[in-house]
């Protein structure tokens, strides 16, 4: 669970202007790389949402925070990044975060305590 809570820091830590969609899961990606959870990793560090997208099962509108999506993220951009680790059959666990990008970072939206809650 300290691998989620650091992977969302270093996913929120590259949510800026200028920065792209691949810079902030990269950012998230190497905090997970650099614990050894590589193998349990293997999804995008998140994606946009908002009112502009209409509901669409393929998600053809929707940006996601991924290796090759060179998108330059722009003020008022608005991302959930739910950073979550899974090794099927034994454990997962995650945390997550919506954000809006601002002129100089981003303003989380959220306002629940992050804690680890066994369910």
């Amino acid at each position: 669970m300290d691998t989620c809570f650091a992977a969302l820091d270093a996913a929120l830590e590259a949510l800026k202007p200028g920065n792209t969609c691949e810079d902030v899961h990269r950012a998230c990606q190497a905090v997970v790389d650099r614990a050894g959870y590589t193998d349990a990793f293997r999804k995008r560090t998140g994606y946009s949402i908002g009112i502009s997208f209409a509901p669409d099962w393929g998600e053809w509108q929707v940006l996601s925070l991924y290796e090759g999506v060179k998108t330059v993220l722009r003020p008022g951009m608005i991302f959930h990044i739910p950073p979550a680790l899974r090794i099927y059959g034994q454990f997962t666990v995650g945390v997550s975060e919506t954000a809006l990008v601002t002129e100089t970072g981003y303003q989380q939206l959220g306002t629940f305590k992050r804690d680890l809650a066994i369910v």
